[in-house]
């Protein structure tokens, strides 16, 4: 829950029909205007862009049609093929923070990161990994999600086991974990996201 009720209105009323140049002015109103983490964690937990930009620090994602892919993306997450050209972000927009955004909406979530070979998939681990371990953003936005210390409290953490944020179940499955499709596909796994 954010600390503002305002923000609860904008989000759900204003905030994903804003253009770009009216979306960074927002940001910018929003940086000045709070600090309290419950409003943080709230905006990047419904705008992709926001957490992009923003939380995870992806000044090169600063551009129209990065935002417009987020908002389209956002409003019709699943059920698509992305065919956007080689470097127009598609993992950068949809694999990291979308798995993240996923986690910090339910840390009780298990998401699968598959891809050709495992090699492939174990790179987008690797990275949302270090963004879950060095992303002090993050920490202090969703401290009841991320470890403090995830090298010393997390349960699993290497990139053959997959990533555990805070949870309150135990299931099998890490929170996120990659794995290839021509070179040892996951057994017996349940995941909610794929």
């Amino acid at each position: 829950r954010p600390g503002s009720e305002e923000l609860v209105r904008i989000a759900s009323d204003e905030l994903h029909y804003l253009d770009y140049e009216e979306a960074l002015a927002f940001y910018e109103h929003f940086r000045q205007w709070t600090t309290d983490p419950r409003d943080i964690a709230f905006l990047a937990a419904n705008d992709r862009f926001y957490l992009l930009t923003i939380l995870l620090n992806r000044r090169d994602a600063l551009h129209p049609w990065i935002y417009d892919r987020c908002r389209e993306v956002e409003g019709s997450p699943d059920g698509h093929l992305d065919l956007w050209a080689r470097w127009h972000f598609k993992s950068s927009l949809i694999t990291v923070p979308g798995s993240i955004q996923e986690i910090i909406r339910d840390p009780e979530i298990t998401v699968c990161i598959f891809s050709h070979s495992r090699d492939i998939a174990r790179a987008f681990l690797r990275q949302i990994k270090m963004e879950l371990e060095t992303n002090a953003k993050l920490h202090q936005a969703f401290p009841d999600v991320f470890w403090s210390d995830p090298r010393k409290q997390a349960l699993k953490g290497a990139e053959d086991d997959g990533i555990v944020v805070k949870r309150k179940t135990n299931p099998k499955e890490a929170t996120i974990e990659a794995w290839g499709l021509v070179d040892g596909q996951p057994t017996s796994k349940h995941y909610r996201r794929m």
